[in-house]
């Protein structure tokens, strides 16, 4: 009884805490991923009218994004003017010729807002009921140059120097291994290329929840989250090998925002 009373306060707060803290100033929870430490999703593509095929290893955090989707797709963004800041930045480094691929896209909203602006997207996650949704508004708004596909980034198979752009919006502060995700970033972008990301550093105000975290967890109430600050995450972009063009954050306590450009002159 106990147990289950501590589980449906957790719950209680799940969405809250998605509120104050994995969105701080970002679009809706772009939704995690990567290299989860318990196995590997299957990669597939989703056709137009497909079903999605069951599949026996999906992840517990691919069945965490599943369950929540719908709900968090219905929520309200945090910070609307930040969010409408950050895509004004991704359009400005786009071009009519670009291909973008984004990994962590949860229901597309950051995809569909810049899809006008770029050649083609690529939008990525674990979880299929979040491209389920994002599938269906996409097509919904008439927006045909976007491609989804289900896939663990970490085991995402592109060839090395393929994209302009790679978008990790709300995600970095989700992983288990963020280096091997800016390592790949990096691989797969074109000499020049941007890596863009939006990342709450809970260190940088929202410390006091780190104790709260392990706790959620157990109860299944929130995701995996890391915490550190920002200038630790500025130290981990340039020892991946990029140059950081652009970095802002709303507000002290904001998710940090940041430009981060392949040099065109690759080693």
């Amino acid at each position: 009884m106990v147990a289950r009373k501590a589980r449906i306060w957790f719950q209680s707060k799940a969405m809250a805490f998605h509120f104050i803290y994995l969105r701080i100033s970002d679009v809706r929870i772009g939704a995690i991923y990567l290299r989860s430490k318990y196995a590997k999703t299957n990669s597939w593509r989703i056709a137009q009218g497909g079903r999605r095929p069951e599949t026996d290893t999906m992840t517990n955090a691919t069945r965490w994004w599943d369950k929540i989707a719908e709900k968090y797709s219905n929520q309200p963004i945090a910070d609307v003017e930040a969010w409408e800041h950050k895509l004004g930045k991704i359009r400005e480094y786009g071009s009519s010729a670009a291909r973008v691929l984004e990994f962590g896209c949860g229901t597309g909203g950051n995809a569909r807002r810049v899809a006008g602006s770029v050649g083609s997207i690529l939008a990525t996650d674990i979880s299929g009921e979040m491209l389920r949704i994002a599938e269906d508004r996409g097509r919904a708004e008439g927006i045909d140059n976007i491609t989804y596909q289900q896939a663990d980034f970490a085991s995402l198979e592109a060839a090395e120097g393929s994209f302009d752009m790679v978008l990790g919006m709300s995600i970095l502060h989700l992983l288990d291994d963020r280096r091997a995700a800016m390592d790949k970033a990096r691989a797969l972008l074109k000499p020049g290329g941007v890596f863009i990301t939006s990342t709450a550093c809970l260190l940088d105000g929202y410390w006091f929840m780190v104790p709260i975290l392990p706790i959620g967890r157990l109860f299944g109430a929130f995701p995996p989250v890391k915490a550190f600050s920002g200038d630790r995450l500025r130290r981990e972009i340039a020892a991946a090998g990029f140059e950081i063009d652009y970095d802002w954050r709303p507000k002290a306590s904001g998710a940090l925002f940041i430009v981060a450009r392949k040099p065109a002159a690759a080693v």
